[in-house]
C-alpha cells in the first residue's frame, strides 16, 4: 500500500469521525423548535384557489368522515350482529358459497376449522384466468402461495374477515384451492 492511499484512507477515517462525533454530540433543541417558520415566497391561498378553484365538491379530510355509518349496507361491513352481517353482500359474487352466505364469522371459522390451514391453487393458471371472480376475490387468490395461512391472508387483505372467509370456503368448495 502507498503512503498516497494510506494518507487518503486517514483522512477519510477523520472526516468519518467528525461525522460520528457531531451526530452524537448533544443538540440544544431550542435552537431546533425556536427557529422561526419561512413564509413561502407567494400567497399560499391564493395558489391553492388558483389549482382548485371555488369548488365545494372537494372537502378538506377534516371534514370527510372516517367511517361510513354503522348500518350502511354500501360500507362492507358485515360483522355486526343485527345488521347485514347475517348475511352477505346484496350483491354477493359467484365465488362466494351459496352456504356460507348465510353464516355469521364464528360459524364460518367453525366450518373451515383452523385459520392455520395453508391454501394452494388446485387449478392451473389457464384456469384461474378464466374464472369469473370479482377484484376482492381475485387479490385474495393472489395471496395464495403455499406458505401463508388463511389468517395471513385475511390479514392483509383488508377486508372483513366474515366476507374472506366466505370468499375461501367458496373457493374451497369450487375445487379452485386446497387447504394443507
Amino acid at each position: 500500500m502507498t503512503s498516497s492511499s494510506r494518507d487518503k484512507q486517514t483522512a477519510r477515517r477523520e472526516d468519518v469521525a467528525e461525522v460520528v462525533a457531531a451526530l452524537d454530540a448533544p443538540t440544544d433543541e431550542s435552537d431546533v423548535f425556536d427557529r422561526p417558520t419561512i413564509a413561502p415566497p407567494f400567497d399560499l391561498e391564493a395558489f391553492a384557489k388558483a389549482k382548485m378553484g371555488d369548488r365545494d365538491d372537494r372537502a378538506a379530510p377534516s371534514e370527510m368522515p372516517t367511517r361510513p355509518p354503522p348500518d350502511d349496507p354500501a360500507s362492507g361491513t358485515y360483522d355486526r350482529p343485527g345488521s347485514p352481517s347475517a348475511e352477505a353482500p346484496p350483491s354477493a359474487p359467484s365465488s362466494v358459497s351459496s352456504v356460507a352466505a348465510g353464516m355469521t364469522e364464528d360459524a364460518l371459522l367453525r366450518r373451515l376449522g383452523s385459520l392455520e390451514w395453508v391454501p394452494t391453487l388446485a387449478v392451473d393458471q389457464n384456469e384461474l384466468r378464466a374464472l369469473a371472480v370479482d377484484h376482492r376475490a381475485a387479490f385474495l387468490l393472489s395471496q395464495v402461495d403455499g406458505v401463508s395461512t388463511i389468517e395471513m391472508i385475511l390479514d392483509i387483505s383488508g377486508m372483513p374477515r366474515a366476507d374472506g372467509l366466505r370468499f375461501v370456503i367458496g373457493f374451497l368448495e369450487q375445487g379452485i384451492i386446497r387447504l394443507y
